[in-house]
């Protein structure tokens, strides 16, 4: 079974490539399944410091808030945003906004 944190880096690894190839084509089915991506390996990652620190998120629908808990416990509940311009011009945050 692979690691979480390496689950994590492949999750990231995939959504970079498949939102700079949405932007590139103007496919933005293909940006949303980037950041779909993007978000589970922050997910993954989480878990991973949740195990790593000796917890365990909770299962199903309790997950989100149990990560947001351990988030906000550890410091980090507000991450800042970052942003890049892809080829075609438009402006994407970590938070998957983007703006054309």
């Amino acid at each position: 079974m692979q690691p979480l944190l390496d689950v994590a880096r492949t999750f990231l690894q995939t959504a970079r490539e498949e939102i700079e190839q949405g932007f590139e084509a103007n496919i933005y089915v293909k940006v949303r399944d980037g950041a779909e991506k993007a978000w589970n390996a922050v997910a993954q990652a989480t878990d991973h410091a949740m195990r790593v620190r000796g917890r365990t998120p909770l299962p199903g629908r309790d997950s989100h808030r149990d990560r947001r808990e351990f988030l906000e416990e550890i410091g980090r509940s507000a991450l800042p945003a970052t942003s890049r311009t892809s080829p075609s011009g438009c402006t994407a945050t970590s938070s998957t906004r983007v703006r054309l």
